[in-house]
């Protein structure tokens, strides 16, 4: 495959929405979410009010996107990766509260 003759900054990327011209998921719309969400909760803190900000946090951009499968497993995976980052940090620091569940299991 040949190089595009364009810059890439010099070109237009369309929103990928699954693929279908008719609608689909908005997966930029999505990551943007994501990462905007693991951004402002990153790095965990070792309170009470930080884990159910977090938690209301997971709540509304999962509602955002009508609790669509995809995004609650990607803002599962985040929440995880929080709470491994959280363990760590309580290692380090005995004594410290645990993070709530998100969802009951």
């Amino acid at each position: 495959m040949q190089p595009s003759s364009t810059a890439p900054e010099a070109q237009q990327a369309e929103p990928f929405t699954g693929g279908n011209a008719g609608g689909g998921r908005d997966y930029r719309a999505i990551y943007r979410a994501i990462y905007a969400y693991h951004e402002q909760y990153n790095p965990p803190r070792l309170t009470d009010e930080y884990w159910q900000s977090a938690v209301e946090g997971v709540k509304t951009v999962a509602v955002t996107f009508d609790n669509d499968p995809f995004i609650t497993a990607l803002l599962m995976a985040v929440y995880g990766e929080m709470e491994r980052e959280y363990n760590r940090l309580k290692a380090a620091q005995p004594g410290e509260h645990e993070p709530q569940a998100v969802y009951a299991r």
